[in-house]
């Protein structure tokens, strides 16, 4: 058995768990997620406090492209047998952390992707 290590700078939760690498088990935050009634959820902490990984978390556990490899990274954590659908919806995950704009510009332009989406999922 190969020895756990510590994925330092890795924000993907696929690659932690294919890694072995430890992991603090967050995926009771998909449960969270799921009875919050809230229809838009806005994820705001410091830097480096896990909100891609908390995101890719998700991303891998709802989205139905590929989900009977991703029913395998949840092997052994929380929500495994939580009473929770496993693969039930597209997920679209906007990742800002490589654009190179300031704050304020980031902020629009979420704003306005998400008004997109928004508008878009409500005309279809």
């Amino acid at each position: 058995m190969r020895k756990k290590g510590l994925a330092i700078g890795t924000s993907d939760f696929k690659k932690i768990i294919e890694k072995n690498a430890y992991y603090f088990d967050k995926a009771k935050f998909v449960e969270e997620i799921v009875h919050d009634i809230a229809t838009v959820k806005l994820f705001t902490r410091p830097r480096r406090l896990g909100k891609t990984l908390n995101m890719t978390m998700l991303k891998y556990f709802f989205d139905v492209k590929d989900k009977e490899k991703n029913r395998e990274l949840f092997k052994g954590l929380y929500i495994e047998n939580a009473d929770i659908c496993l693969a039930s919806m597209r997920i679209l995950l906007i990742g800002m952390l490589r654009i190179p704009m300031s704050l304020q510009e980031r902020v629009v332009l979420i704003s306005r992707r998400s008004q997109e989406v928004l508008i878009n999922r409500d005309l279809s």
